[in-house]
């Protein structure tokens, strides 16, 4: 029956829509050369910004403050002459970001709840969301997962997953093989229910937001249970730290895969079996930018922006996701593809904690330190909270319900202050439970500093 019901559901997908005969162009071009995608990454922008310029005023107005007048004079790299685009700015200027002839694009609107819960409104259209599931089947191909078969979804969306009348939700789990499990309700006997789930369902892939999967990991280990594997486990919408990586891989006998994007943009990145993160050229272009939006050489921290080469309603150019990150240096992976990649994700822009002095220390070092140093049995979960340059709260939860003992709590407590550079002293604070945002994701750190980092300004021409 799972063989008959992958092969008609192939068959029908991939005769009637569009997004799976765009998998298969990009599934075809993925050992590409880089001067093939090259070529073709250069001609969709241009194409892009001949659009923006006679269609968006936002843009119309921008390129011609640069003398750009004509579409003539427009080619790939006269993105460079454009500022990044902020959040901030995507919600001031929304009308003036609408393309012309956004009406005939068959657009809708999506939001972002992002991580302060403060929705971020935008509008896409068909031709995107046909590049994004094709995007999405490219990756799920990495894993091994072919279109049909089992999967599990453990996600946080509920406008994804779990809106709409009853019977849809089961007709559309029916259709497409799958199981959905709420991770907004990860309580003790509700994951008892999801391992049953996964172990009588037995997935080919699992995926979910990457907190979930390392909660429902630690669940598994804590329970003693033995799962039946599945081939692979994707995670997505969320920092996967190299404990939580190790711990989902062990609960789950499975390779663990990192999926990378946001609603804004789609997934704009995914780990191929060799552990390269991989960017998709055909649907993105991803700069590194520092903070007065210049490109940095790969292997330095700054800025990811992303331009999304398959919105043409509302074109997004070197927009801000809010993500640190690094591009690689561009060579030939191991298993075979050529495709740009980046080098490491370093938490969000937001989540940078700043120090009296001015200085400045990443959220994966109190991380690394919490979770991988120190790695207390009894700490279950944990926050790391900056209110104030000199105000910085670590939020608790531990598993006995009790305080840590007095000589782990000054652990915590030193080598917090050696991360801080011994300009805090943080505080401790228990919790029966900490929530996750209200976009869903769960942050390890919070900075509710205005700006922990300056915005990017405009690039240079």
């Amino acid at each position: 029956m799972g063989l008959i019901h992958r092969v008609g559901t192939q068959l029908y997908f991939q005769r009637h829509d569009e997004r799976y005969a765009r998998a298969r162009q990009l599934r075809a071009q993925q050992f590409a050369p880089p001067g093939e995608w090259q070529a073709r990454q250069r001609q969709r922008v241009q194409a892009l910004l001949v659009h923006a310029q006679a269609q968006v005023p936002y843009y119309r107005r921008l390129l011609a403050e640069r003398g750009v007048t004509r579409p003539e004079q427009i080619t790939a790299a006269t993105l460079r002459l454009l500022p990044v685009l902020t959040k901030r700015e995507l919600s001031g200027a929304f009308t003036e970001l609408l393309a012309g002839d956004v009406s005939a694009r068959s657009s809708f609107r999506n939001t972002s709840g992002g991580s302060t819960g403060e929705p971020t409104v935008f509008v896409q259209d068909r031709d995107y969301a046909a590049w994004a599931e094709a995007t999405k089947l490219l990756f799920d191909s990495w894993t091994g997962f072919e279109l049909g078969e089992r999967r599990v979804r453990l996600w946080g969306s509920t406008r994804d997953l779990f809106s709409g009348p009853g019977l849809r939700r089961h007709l559309g789990q029916a259709v497409m093989n799958e199981r959905w499990l709420n991770a907004f309700e990860m309580t003790p006997d509700t994951m008892d229910r999801y391992v049953q789930v996964i172990d009588t369902f037995r997935p080919a892939l699992l995926l979910g937001y990457s907190d979930a999967l390392f909660t429902l990991a630690q669940h598994i280990q804590a329970r003693g249970v033995k799962l039946r594997p599945p081939r692979a486990v994707m995670s997505s919408a969320g920092n996967l730290y190299p404990a939580a990586r190790q711990t989902i891989a062990a609960a789950f006998g499975a390779p663990v895969f990192d999926r990378y994007g946001s609603r804004e943009v789609g997934d704009v990145a995914c780990e191929c079996a060799s552990g390269t993160l991989h960017l998709n050229p055909w649907t993105h272009l991803v700069e590194i930018l520092d903070d007065q939006g210049r490109a940095l050489p790969p292997g330095e921290v700054g800025r990811v922006t992303v331009t999304v080469l398959g919105n043409w309603s509302m074109p997004l150019l070197r927009y801000d996701i809010g993500d640190l990150g690094a591009l690689a240096p561009a060579r030939r992976c191991a298993c075979g593809r050529s495709l740009p990649a980046l080098s490491g994700l370093h938490g969000r822009t937001t989540d940078c904690f700043v120090l009296p002095s001015g200085g400045r220390v990443m959220a994966e070092a109190m991380i690394h330190l919490i979770g991988v140093e120190l790695a207390l049995p009894n700490l279950q979960k944990f926050q790391v909270v900056q209110r104030a340059p000199a105000q910085v709260t670590l939020r608790l939860v531990t598993r006995s319900g009790e305080p840590l003992h007095a000589a782990d709590e000054e652990r915590v407590r030193r080598g917090l202050r050696r991360m801080l550079l011994d300009e805090v002293t943080p505080e401790l604070e228990y919790c029966e439970r900490i929530p996750p945002s209200p976009s869903g994701k769960y942050r390890y750190t919070v900075s509710l500093l205005p700006d922990a980092i300056p915005a990017a300004g405009p690039a240079s021409a």
